[in-house]
């Protein structure tokens, strides 16, 4: 992957966290529109697949917000598991095992955003990193077999 190719995805997911967060994790179609206007404002065309890989990241991300205990810091938590994100599916190139996302929960967990992942978060953290995984695959068509 090349610096732009990184950069792109860095931005993806920048917005996505930065949609979900502005909006506290409810938006109507209008806003979604516009969402995909600055995505492509910022050199991603919307196709019918960027379309659907961008709106399982914003949901996934959507849960997980709704998820977070406010006493964190909800803007903390979403930063951090962006930066989370972009950092696991840009390392491994989207692959991962579960010895990998072990140890991605603890590396999580040691940054003192949140201590205590609940099952249910930690769920939604897994949808999230799911869906950008397949969202930088598509983009870069690095699937794998």
């Amino acid at each position: 992957m090349n610096n732009e190719e990184y950069n792109n995805f860095r931005v993806i997911i920048e917005l996505s966290r930065e949609f979900v967060e502005s909006h506290k994790g409810l938006w109507s179609h209008s806003d979604w529109q516009e969402f995909l206007a600055i995505v492509e404002k910022n050199g991603i065309p919307i196709t019918n697949s960027t379309e659907t890989f961008l709106g399982a990241i914003v949901e996934a991300m959507r849960d997980f917000y709704t998820h977070i205990d406010n006493s964190v810091g909800i803007t903390n938590a979403m930063m951090n598991m962006a930066e989370h994100a972009i950092r696991l599916v840009t390392d491994t190139n989207g692959v991962w095992d579960h010895v990998k996302w072990k140890d991605f929960i603890s590396d999580y967990q040691s940054n003192k955003v949140l201590l205590d992942l609940r099952d249910e978060t930690i769920s939604n953290l897994g949808r999230v990193m799911e869906a950008s995984k397949t969202f930088y695959q598509a983009l870069f068509n690095l699937h794998k077999e």
